[in-house]
């Protein structure tokens, strides 16, 4: 994957649900859909249908609470100026 974007975020209170896809970066509202990402927790891909939501018109990931401990590590991955993208479909 080229171009692509990628966030970690270490968490250390269970408290904060919500979470920026790019923090440091102005992106206009509504512009990333589930296509477009990739969530790791703890190296592991989340399943966008069961683990977070997508905050669409804010740029935004968040989980249920209870859903991240501390300690966790999320790695949030922006598709979004990739210019292809390999995958293991077998």
């Amino acid at each position: 994957m080229l171009n692509n974007f990628k966030i970690y975020y270490e968490i250390d209170d269970v408290t904060v649900v919500t979470f920026d896809i790019r923090p440091n970066e102005s992106s206009p509202p509504g512009i990333f859909d589930l296509s477009q990402l990739e969530v790791y927790l703890n190296g592991i891909l989340l399943d966008s249908e069961i683990d977070f939501q997508l905050d669409q018109p804010n740029n935004r990931i968040t989980f249920n609470y209870g859903f991240l401990s501390v300690g966790d590590v999320l790695a949030i991955t922006s598709l979004l100026k990739a210019d292809y993208t390999i995958s293991n479909t077998g």
